[in-house]
């Protein structure tokens, strides 16, 4: 809508559809935080470790740092559960949505 572009590609791999935000732009001038960004922000304003989350996700550090700086996809399976941790809606952390979380 307006001058704001928003495109997500959904790619299905393994019956998992992995969400990969390509771009959030505002106004042509302003770059909207992507979910990886948010990713960081949400955890670091709890004063928690890559490794607290990555044992919350079920899996290792190494995989969390990768979703965090954008190398690896976020599955879907992990956003859900990251919002039901957070208490956050999905549209929070992909950027669809721009209030801050509560």
């Amino acid at each position: 809508s307006g001058n704001t572009q928003r495109q997500i590609l959904l790619f299905f791999s393994n019956s998992c559809i992995i969400i990969f935000t390509i771009a959030f732009w505002m106004e042509g001038v302003s770059a909207m935080k992507t979910y990886c960004e948010r990713l960081r922000e949400l955890r670091e304003k709890r004063g928690l470790k890559q490794s607290d989350l990555a044992q919350i996700l079920e899996t290792t550090q190494q995989v969390y740092s990768r979703y965090e700086n954008g190398v690896n996809a976020l599955p879907i399976h992990h956003l859900i559960t990251l919002c039901k941790f957070y208490r956050i809606s999905a549209d929070y952390v992909l950027g669809l949505h721009a209030d801050d979380d509560k």
